[in-house]
């Protein structure tokens, strides 16, 4: 059975509260990357919440902030989706449906990211066998909500 494990990326690039968004920004283009976790510090690397390209272009941006600020201002404060190592993908996969998200945040003791498996770890381990499953994911993460919880 594959679990989170398996699936994510591991050592994620992450982010605090206090860091500037413009850094976070920089962090998610250089990186190539939709979404950074947020964390207490770097070294408990406990979560407290998730910025995404999205919460800048719409918290940040679309909210024609003069000053960007902190990440603080834009980011999804917890309690957030999460995964443990051991989580397996089709449950990995209902959580993204529930909350409607296309990153998840895996984390260890003591809330410490330990990983992030994003929709496109699953895409690739269920396009050829399980099509199905992945057309129910991605109509499920892509439905409309009121407010979503990892973005």
């Amino acid at each position: 059975m594959t679990q989170a494990r398996d699936l994510m990326s591991s050592d994620p690039v992450v982010v605090t509260p206090d860091d500037p968004i413009a850094d976070a920004a920089a962090l998610m283009r250089e990186r190539d990357i939709g979404a950074l976790p947020v964390v207490h510090d770097r070294v408990s690397m406990r979560l407290v919440g998730i910025i995404t390209d999205r919460d800048i272009a719409i918290r940040c941006i679309g909210a024609h902030h003069g000053t960007p600020g902190q990440v603080r201002t834009h980011m999804t404060w917890g309690p957030l989706v999460t995964a443990s190592l051991d989580t397996a993908a089709d449950e990995i996969a209902r959580r993204m449906q529930r909350g409607r998200i296309r990153r998840l945040p895996v984390v260890g003791r003591d809330d410490r990211v330990i990983g992030i498996v994003a929709i496109a770890d699953l895409a690739r381990l269920w396009a050829r066998d399980h099509p199905h499953e992945m057309i129910e994911l991605l109509d499920g993460v892509s439905a409309s909500s009121p407010a979503t919880v990892n973005a």
